[in-house]
């Protein structure tokens, strides 16, 4: 569907913007196809505002969308698949179809919902030509025509956090399909990661998004908030006063955390990257908590990532609260029987010889 806003006239838009400087709100033409597959009928529709910035700048574009039409008529998922230029339409077009109501055709008795995508013009009257090179022929997202599949398949997506321009639209793809309440709190978990890193900074940018990259909806909330702790070549300890805190042996923390629970899990490849070179990791235990601390060499980061989501997931046994805060050396389990720790020769060498004994 395209629907055009033209203006014949430009002295008419000025003395509009002088008189009101609003928005300029223009008759809208219906060019082309009714709804998709005649399965709803359009019964309300409020017409887009000509954004006073566009007008201004003397600025003529386009603006295509792809939304669902729900059970009850309503727009929803609505994102835009091209605009041209950039920056000047897609708020308008966005806030003119949010309003707009649909009600069953007859040959939609059970108001199943359907996609499709519609165009918004905003043109001279001979400027439509131009147009059409970039809003001509945009296809809808491959993704399920079906609704509750589309918003399922986006909860599950991968996040593509190669720079922030692809992880903020990955997250916007997601934030797309979620109440207002959990898109809130998704955006608040990015926040609450992103304070602990300084973005004009390459490595911790790098950091920043290597937490983030391949991710689903539902690891990015199970995320700690906490900064993933990155150390030189030498690892150190990177809790303060840490090293005032005892180190025990792993039979007294098998005390207050079941075996059983200890449990590691990250992405196949990156396992096999400590599987043939085993790795110990020092942990701190807390009255309510497990944290990790330092590893015994440096690892890829999406590794340290991975641990420390899984650590940071272990409960202590109930009723079994450690008097004091107190460290220990983990072997972190693989499926190979080697018994050999690669680590730096002075990380805690008695500690890891025992690990391999």
């Amino acid at each position: 569907m395209t629907i055009s806003y033209t203006s014949s006239n430009s002295k008419i838009l000025l003395i509009r913007i002088i008189m009101n400087r609003i928005f300029a709100s223009l008759v809208a033409l219906l060019l082309s196809q009714q709804c998709v597959a005649k399965q709803w009928i359009i019964e309300h529709k409020v017409e887009p505002n000509y954004p006073l910035h566009a007008i201004n700048q003397q600025k003529q574009g386009c603006t295509v969308l792809q939304y669902f039409i729900n059970s009850t008529g309503n727009p929803v998922n609505i994102e835009v698949l091209a605009s041209h230029p950039v920056g000047f339409f897609e708020r308008s077009a966005i806030t003119a179809l949010s309003s707009w109501q649909y009600s069953p055709s007859a040959t939609n008795p059970q108001r199943t919902p359907a996609r499709q995508s519609i165009r918004f013009n905003f043109n001279e009257d001979n400027g439509l030509a131009v147009l059409n090179q970039h809003c001509n022929d945009i296809q809808l997202t491959n993704e399920p025509s079906n609704l509750d599949d589309f918003n399922s398949q986006r909860l599950v997506m991968k996040v593509d956090a190669t720079d922030l321009e692809t992880l903020e639209q990955s997250i916007n793809k997601i934030t797309l399909v979620l109440p207002q309440h959990k898109h809130d709190a998704l955006l608040a978990k990015v926040a609450a990661v992103q304070r602990h890193y300084d973005l004009s900074d390459n490595d911790e940018r790098y950091q920043f998004l290597s937490r983030f990259h391949q991710m689903n909806y539902f690891q990015i909330l199970a995320l700690s908030s906490h900064a993933p702790r990155q150390f030189a070549s030498l690892l150190t300890l990177s809790v303060p006063n840490a090293s005032d805190v005892a180190l025990k042996k792993f039979r007294y923390a098998a005390k207050y955390i079941a075996y059983q629970d200890m449990g590691i899990s990250m992405p196949q490849h990156l396992y096999r990257q400590i599987s043939d070179k085993l790795l110990a990791i020092e942990l701190l235990v807390n009255k309510n908590s497990v944290s990790l601390i330092s590893t015994c060499r440096e690892i890829n980061p999406d590794i340290f990532n991975e641990l420390q989501l899984s650590v940071d997931s272990w409960e202590l046994i109930s009723d079994s609260t450690p008097p004091k805060p107190f460290r220990f050396i983990f072997g972190v389990p693989t499926q190979r029987n080697s018994q050999h720790y690669h680590c730096d020769p002075s990380w805690y060498p008695k500690h890891v010889n025992r690990l391999g004994a």
